[in-house]
């Protein structure tokens, strides 16, 4: 059943070559999701400018070293790993001088448990991994998760995307539908700006008339 649905799913070359351009021609970085070796062959000849590892990936040696001899940038999802692994990658693209993102992710599709997904891990992660940028993955179903990674530090979001939840596959459920993505992409611009810069606190002349009227 679903060898069926991926091979319904699976796009022809000419297809691939096809929605790379229009990728590049609408100015957006292209990120590509190899899980094999010659997926990165293939990434790499329609100009990808990201490779993403995804969580089921994290731990293939072999594709991990395909991607670093690309020497692009990389996008490392750290969905069932440990510190310990996620040591190693981040020990392994350092060590390679090949920009990182990591991306804290919790391998359940959906995520419903609400408690599970620990987000203060994100602070962790800066703090352990300084020259590594830090995000998050997330699967759960609505959208607050994913402001709270934002208000926390995380610098990248990735989010499943579709047209209907209700459409069969496992993915489905776990995605957001077009009106919760845009709300998502609102949401972040407005955390980004609230967030400001860390400065010393100013006191505005707006605050400043209140204070006397209070």
């Amino acid at each position: 059943k679903h060898i069926d649905r991926f091979q319904s799913a699976r796009l022809s070359d000419e297809e691939y070559s096809k929605l790379c351009k229009y990728i590049k021609k609408n100015n957006f970085s292209l990120v590509i999701t190899p899980f094999d070796e010659n997926s990165v062959a293939k990434a790499i000849k329609n100009k990808v400018d990201i490779l993403k590892i995804a969580s089921c990936s994290n731990t293939d040696w072999p594709l991990i070293e395909k991607i670093a001899k690309t020497k692009k940038p990389v996008i490392c999802s750290t969905g069932g790993l440990d510190i310990d692994g996620i040591d190693n990658i981040c020990n392994f693209f350092n060590h390679r001088s090949i920009p990182l993102a990591i991306l804290h992710c919790i391998s359940i599709y959906p995520t419903d448990n609400i408690k599970s997904f620990n987000l203060r891990f994100i602070n962790k992660l800066q703090e352990r991994y300084p020259n590594v940028v830090v995000g998050y993955s997330g699967h759960e179903r609505g959208i607050s998760v994913s402001l709270g990674a934002v208000a926390l530090g995380a610098v990248v979001i990735e989010r499943h995307f579709t047209f209907d939840r209700n459409m069969e596959g496992s993915d489905h459920s776990a995605s957001l539908e077009p009106n919760q993505f845009k709300s998502l992409v609102l949401g972040i611009r407005e955390i980004e700006q609230a967030l400001g810069d860390g400065s010393e606190r100013a006191i505005s002349q707006g605050e400043m008339i209140n204070r006397e009227n209070l």
